[in-house]
């Protein structure tokens, strides 16, 4: 199982976590232990993302050994992002993110960690060293809510930042 593009992904999980990480280090309104609070989760998004490029997740990667890696990858991303996302949510405010928006993050971090949960049960539960077929549907679970959530509120921090257009006097 190897795609000629498997590259593209393995560098966007590096890029992705980086992109995360720079933006919460320049983030205004949390100093103290909120900062250090959202900081550690948002560290160990990009360190997952880094095992997950260098160790893909294939048939041969479960027999060698190497598909634990990319499991702690993946697990470290799930973590690490959710409870960003529930974080951020938290502390909105500080943030200036709309109330909506802040409820949305808390509710994307909460399916994600329940996604999870599921993730690391069905792995668990999984009989002979087979993984259940909704591992990948629950992995979806896991990632694609806060992927959507940190987007939106990217977008709602930036759109916050910029100045009020000046309203024309005639």
């Amino acid at each position: 199982m190897y795609s000629p593009l498997a590259w593209v992904m393995n560098t966007a999980f590096f890029v992705f976590g980086m992109v995360i990480l720079a933006g919460v280090t320049t983030l205004r309104g949390l100093i103290g232990w909120r900062r250090r609070a959202v900081l550690a989760p948002a560290v160990v998004l990009p360190a997952g993302g880094i095992l997950l490029g260098l160790f893909h997740g294939s048939g041969e990667a479960l027999k060698d050994g190497t598909g634990d890696y990319h499991a702690m990858g993946a697990f470290a991303g799930f973590l690490g992002a959710n409870i960003l996302a529930i974080l951020l949510g938290v502390m909105r405010r500080r943030l200036g993110l709309t109330l909506g928006i802040g409820r949305a993050l808390v509710i994307v971090g909460v399916i994600g960690l329940v996604s999870t949960a599921v993730y690391l049960a069905s792995i668990v539960l999984a009989t002979d060293g087979d993984v259940v077929g909704i591992v990948g549907l629950v992995e979806r679970g896991a990632t694609h809510h806060f992927l959507i959530g940190l987007l939106c509120a990217g977008a709602s921090i930036l759109r916050a930042a910029r100045p009020a257009e000046s309203a024309i006097v005639s």
